[in-house]
């Protein structure tokens, strides 16, 4: 590491997000913590994003942007970012979220007190139209700072803990720890590719601290994707999660167990988008096949039609 080098490298891969990407990068730029290096990696955007990019890369030297003539995904632009990242930590960063002017700051000082590798704030989710906001994780389920590990992590996938899914956080990463091991991001992950990323940081027997500080707001509109999971998306996830056990043999008995759970989680989300697609299409027989193939599916399907089934009789 030179002595100019940042200490912290920002991985931002943009796509079509111009409406927002000038908002991310003045939350950047606004960090009480200045030894930072912002690597925006445009995704072949159709619209003013690159320029945007480029013209905040001349007005400060620690943003740095790079191309992609065609279109790779969200795990492929963050490789590109990586590949070229100097500082002794790696935070990843939405497009079209903000952060905290301090967030770097603290994260850092969370890492120094706890001397952890992996450290995790929580995030205030924010809507523009209508205007609202939230807490991803509320008080009750992390009321003080928490040690997460690969069971926790998994578990709270499929519901198995009281927290909701981590793998929506944005943690901070300490680079040496990604490096040990060469690992990056599978580009074959429309979503999730968060999720798998630091699962397999963790599989090493790593733990992610996770302070209830919502320092990261995570930007919620129509655009967004990493809320939706399509057919396509969830058979990605259920592929990616039988390469997981394949690459670790040798998972405790307790992560065996919140894989099997999440797994089961994930295939019963895939027969619910077949179901819906087959009833949008107006094939019934085929949607009776995957619900009697999929008796889990009952009780989600059940609870919607009884209640259009009561509001039908209270009408009669």
């Amino acid at each position: 590491m030179t002595a100019d080098a940042p200490t912290v490298s920002i991985l931002m891969a943009s796509y079509n997000g111009a409406r927002f990407l000038q908002a991310a990068i003045d939350s950047v730029l606004a960090q009480t913590h200045t030894a930072w290096e912002l690597l925006i990696v445009d995704d072949a955007s159709s619209d003013d994003s690159a320029t945007l990019a480029d013209h905040a890369a001349l007005l400060d030297s620690r943003i740095q942007v790079f191309r992609h003539p065609t279109r790779g995904g969200p795990g492929a632009a963050r490789n590109r970012a990586l590949d070229a990242a100097r500082g002794d930590w790696v935070a990843v960063m939405d497009a079209d979220d903000l952060i905290s002017p301090d967030r770097l700051e603290r994260l850092l000082a969370r890492a120094g007190a706890d001397a952890a590798r992996i450290v995790a704030d929580n995030q205030e989710l924010f809507w523009e139209d209508p205007p609202k906001r939230s807490l991803y994780l509320t008080a009750e389920a992390l009321p003080a700072p928490a040690w997460i590990d690969l069971r926790d992590f998994i578990a709270c996938e499929a519901g198995g803990v009281k927290l909701p899914p981590l793998g929506y956080l944005k943690p901070l990463i300490n680079r040496a720890l990604i490096e040990a091991i060469g690992l990056r991001y599978d580009p074959r992950l429309p979503i999730g590719e968060d999720y798998d990323f630091l699962a397999r940081l963790l599989a090493g027997g790593e733990r992610l601290r996770l302070d209830p500080a919502a320092m990261y707001r995570y930007r919620r509109h129509a655009g967004s994707i990493s809320h939706r999971a399509p057919q396509q998306a969830l058979t990605a996830l259920l592929a990616a999660d039988d390469r997981f056990r394949a690459d670790h043999a040798q998972l405790s008995a307790p992560v065996v167990r919140a894989l099997t759970a999440r797994r089961a989680s994930l295939a019963t989300l895939l027969a619910w988008e077949r179901f819906a697609a087959h009833l949008k299409r107006r094939e019934v027989g085929a949607a009776l096949a995957v619900l009697a193939g999929r008796p889990a599916l009952m009780s989600k399907f059940a609870e919607p039609l009884a209640a259009r089934l009561s509001r039908l009789r209270a009408r009669a």
